[in-house]
């Protein structure tokens, strides 16, 4: 396959093109603000929390112990 002088220039220009990108995206990483020691431990405690949560509803879903109060809306 024979690969032209436009073809080298045009692929040129993309790999420039990526590389400021990337460059750009570094820079966005780098600015934004990282979060400290105990954000990231209530973070992850949220986490862990919602988790429980979603499988403790799951559960009572499947069993169909559910109250009838809880499954009709209150005004």
């Amino acid at each position: 396959m024979f690969v032209s002088e436009v073809d080298a220039l045009v692929r040129q220009e993309q790999y420039k093109d990526l590389l400021g990108e990337a460059v750009h995206e570094r820079l966005i990483r780098a600015a934004r603000p990282r979060p400290t020691g105990s954000e990231g431990l209530y973070r992850k405690a949220a986490n862990w929390l919602g988790i429980k949560m979603v499988r403790w509803g799951c559960n009572l879903l499947r069993s169909n112990t559910i109250p009838a109060c809880c499954l009709q809306p209150q005004l």
